[in-house]
């Protein structure tokens, strides 16, 4: 018999998520459920998903939005540039 998982909510608006919220939210499920492989969603309603196969990226984003155009990102920035993490 598989038990529910429940969702746990790691986002309270529709705000731009930082850093330290994901990685809160990730710890109080790992704490309720265990480890678990991580899967990504391209959007809120998930009309698509992906294993998160890679180490986390810090990249420079030109203007941050809920949609991101790939011509905006800078991968070779200095550390001080940075102002965003990729996920994936």
């Amino acid at each position: 018999m598989r038990s529910k998982i429940k969702k746990v909510k790691i986002q309270i608006n529709k705000k731009e998520m930082k850093l330290s919220q994901f990685i809160k939210g990730l710890k109080e499920f790992k704490e309720q459920y265990g480890d678990y492989d991580v899967i990504s969603s391209s959007d809120s309603e998930g009309n698509s998903f992906g294993e998160v196969m890679f180490e986390p990226t810090a990249v420079k984003i030109k203007e941050l939005g809920e949609y991101i155009h790939p011509q905006e990102i800078e991968y070779d920035v200095k550390k001080e540039e940075f102002n965003a993490v990729i996920i994936n």
